[in-house]
C-alpha cells in the first residue's frame, strides 16, 4: 500500500495507528514492554496490524 493510500481520509477521518507504551520492565537481558494500541479512522484491521508490525521492527532495530 502506498503512502498516498494510507493518508487518504475515509469518511472525513484520517487513518491512524496510535501506540502508547504503558509499562516497561527489565527482566535480565530482556525488556518486557506493554503497549496500548488503537487503530481507527477507517483503517482496516489488517493494514493497522501491518503498520504496527513495522513500528515494532523499527523499535527493535533502534534498540539493537
Amino acid at each position: 500500500m502506498s503512502d498516498a493510500q494510507l493518508s487518504m481520509p475515509i469518511l472525513g477521518l484520517s487513518p491512524f495507528v496510535l501506540v502508547e507504551m504503558t509499562d516497561a520492565k527489565l527482566d535480565g537481558d530482556n525488556v518486557d514492554i506493554s503497549l496500548n494500541v488503537e487503530i481507527g479512522g477507517g483503517l482496516d484491521l489488517g493494514t493497522g496490524i501491518e503498520l504496527l508490525k513495522m513500528a515494532v521492527e523499527e523499535l527493535e532495530n533502534r534498540i539493537g
